[in-house]
């Protein structure tokens, strides 16, 4: 049984991927430092908002593969992330790990459960449509 379509699914990951994207450069121009681990799932935000709209424009189911790659990338970033920002706090000095951010959890833990959906759409994408 679909939910929704392989083209809708896309869409979704393209939206989401563009989104964080955004809110991550919106958060730096509001005065948040960005470390190393910021900068690199910023970087994979923006090539999985690319490899999205590539898909929807060329039609290239082929490149969903891309993205199950990338979001893991990124969710295994922003899991190490979320470990030195709880667990080893000396690691991570920036702003956004050492402040909670929405009811008392820091950022990258959100970040983390955006990088895990990308990762789950992604799956969907490519195995059940």
């Amino acid at each position: 049984m679909r939910f929704i379509d392989f083209k809708q699914t896309i869409i979704l990951i393209t939206v989401i991927g563009l989104i964080s994207l955004v809110t991550s450069v919106a958060l730096s121009l509001a005065g948040y430092q960005a470390c190393e681990f910021c900068w690199s799932l910023r970087v994979i935000s923006l090539i999985i908002t690319v490899i999205g709209a590539s898909i929807l424009v060329l039609n290239k189911k082929s490149l969903s593969a891309l993205l199950i790659v990338f979001s893991l990338v990124g969710l295994i970033v922003s899991l190490w992330l979320s470990y030195i920002t709880y667990l080893a706090p000396k690691f991570c000095t920036s702003d956004c790990s050492n402040q909670p951010f929405f009811f008392g959890i820091a950022l990258p833990v959100y970040v983390m459960v955006v990088f895990l959906v990308l990762t789950l759409l992604s799956v969907y994408a490519k195995e059940f449509n």
